[in-house]
C-alpha cells in the first residue's frame, strides 16, 4: 500500500470512528496503536480539514454597499506554475493530500473573499478591511493563506493577519488585568 492508500484507509477508519460517535481523539489514540503515529496525525488533520472545507458552506461577505465602488475587477487566480496560489495549490495537494474538490471549494471562497477587496492599483485610497471568523480547525488558516496567495499574484504589496488564540485579548482593555 503507497501512501496516498494508508491515508484514504485511515481516512475511512477515522471516518467510521466519528460516525460511531467514538469522537476524532477516540480514533487518533487508537490508531496510533497500530499505525504510524506521524501518519495518523496528517489523516486526522486531512479529516479535519475535509469538514472545515465542505462544512461550512461559503464565507458569508459583509460590506458598506455604497463603499464597495470596485465591482468585478478579480476575475480568477494567476494560473502559471509560478504564481504563489498554484505553489500554495500543489503544497496542498502533494504534501496535505487534498482532493481537487476541496481546492475547489478553496478557491471559490477565497475568490469571494478577494473579489470585495480594491484593487491593488485602485486611484484611490479606500480603506477595505476584512475579518474572517470560525470555529477551532474550521479553515480558516487555508482561507486566508490562499487569499493571500491570490492577493500577492493580483499586485498587493503587503497584507496583515492579526491572529490571536486568547480570549483574554477580545475583552475591552480596561477589564484586561494589566
Amino acid at each position: 500500500m503507497n501512501k496516498v492508500e494508508r491515508l484514504q484507509f485511515l481516512l475511512d477508519l477515522i471516518q467510521n470512528d466519528v460516525s460511531l460517535g467514538r469522537g476524532i481523539e477516540f480514533s487518533r489514540a487508537n490508531l496510533k496503536r497500530a499505525f504510524d503515529p506521524k501518519e495518523v496525525d496528517e489523516a486526522i488533520d486531512a479529516y479535519i480539514l475535509k469538514l472545515a472545507v465542505f462544512g461550512r458552506g461559503s464565507p458569508s461577505v459583509l460590506r458598506d454597499r455604497a463603499r464597495h465602488r470596485h465591482r468585478d475587477w478579480y476575475a480568477q487566480p494567476l494560473t502559471t506554475p509560478d504564481s504563489h496560489w498554484a505553489l500554495l495549490r500543489e503544497h496542498l495537494i502533494n504534501k496535505k493530500f487534498w482532493t481537487e474538490q476541496m481546492i475547489a471549494s478553496l478557491n471559490a471562497s477565497s475568490d469571494i473573499v478577494l473579489a470585495n477587496l480594491a484593487p491593488p492599483n485602485a486611484d484611490s485610497r479606500q480603506k477595505v478591511l476584512g475579518l474572517v471568523l470560525g470555529y477551532v480547525q474550521s479553515g480558516k488558516t487555508a482561507n486566508f493563506s490562499a487569499v493571500i496567495a491570490k492577493a500577492a499574484d493580483a499586485g498587493y504589496k503587503m497584507v496583515v493577519v492579526l491572529a490571536g488564540v486568547y480570549l483574554e485579548s477580545k475583552r475591552p482593555k480596561p477589564l484586561r488585568k494589566v
